[in-house]
């Protein structure tokens, strides 16, 4: 869950060189970026300047690789990065 992530925040914000990298599912598209739903139920969003390629490149239902940028718990926003 988001308070785990948070917990975990050491290794999720990529304080350590092995940061976590989750698979998930792009569920949305939008001018500003990708939503994805991560194997793990969540929802993040990659900006599209965290995207490896334009945004037009991406379609719903596409599987990408990213890891966790930050966590809010207060406002439950997961802000996340592609990773190639």
């Amino acid at each position: 869950n988001i308070q785990d992530m948070k917990n975990s925040s050491h290794e999720i914000l990529g304080e350590t060189e092995d940061s976590k990298i989750y698979m998930g599912e792009i569920t949305k598209i939008k001018t500003f970026g990708a939503f994805v739903k991560l194997d793990n139920g969540l929802t993040g969003l990659i900006e599209k300047e965290k995207l490896v390629d334009p945004i037009g490149k991406y379609e719903v239902g596409q599987e990408v690789a990213c890891q966790v940028s930050s966590v809010d718990v207060s406002s439950l926003k997961i802000q996340l990065t592609e990773k190639e």
